[in-house]
């Protein structure tokens, strides 16, 4: 089963200190293969979390076709949308194989992060997911709008590649 958390009230982890040094990026083919693990993991979570107004039209981007015939766009800021009454819920995965606290956003999701924080009726979220290629040592974290006040706290950008950040849970 998928674990979630809101990064706002779950457990202290352990790889969320360390040096500056930034972790060395995969090759392109393994990235792609964490992405989609990390989305096919998000997609359940998602399906749990979201169980009324969750459908297979939520996820978004090109990684759907792995299950279903419609293709996605990678170029939209994030992966899944789900409309709620109050509100449009974007949902940006990122994934790794281990226990990092790091991720990259283009300069395209953050864009969207930002415009979404100036919507009141759009929410912005990264699911991060831990352990992408182990189901049973899986964890998906739902932090905030990297781009909101309040998250601009949590996160410190530690590359200027794209915009890359680290994060602590507490």
């Amino acid at each position: 089963s998928v674990q979630g958390e809101s990064a706002s009230g779950g457990p202290r982890g352990s790889g969320g200190k360390g040096t500056s040094k930034l972790s060395p990026k995969p090759p392109e083919a393994v990235r792609a293969a964490i992405g989609l693990a990390g989305e096919l993991l998000a997609y359940q979570y998602l399906k749990h979390k979201h169980r009324i107004r969750f459908s297979d039209q939520c996820w978004v981007s090109e990684n759907r076709t792995s299950l279903f015939p419609e293709s996605g766009d990678f170029s939209l800021g994030y992966d899944f949308r789900v409309n709620t009454v109050e509100t449009e819920w974007l949902y940006e995965v990122k994934a790794t194989p281990g226990d990092a606290y790091e991720f990259e956003l283009t300069d395209n999701e953050y864009r969207v992060a930002i415009s979404a924080q100036a919507d009141h009726s759009r929410r912005y979220r990264i699911l991060f997911v831990q352990y992408a290629f182990d189901p049973g040592r899986c964890r998906i974290l739902e932090l905030p709008n990297p781009a909101a006040e309040a998250g601009k706290s949590r996160f410190r950008i530690v590359g200027r590649s794209s915009q890359r950040m680290r994060f602590e849970l507490g």
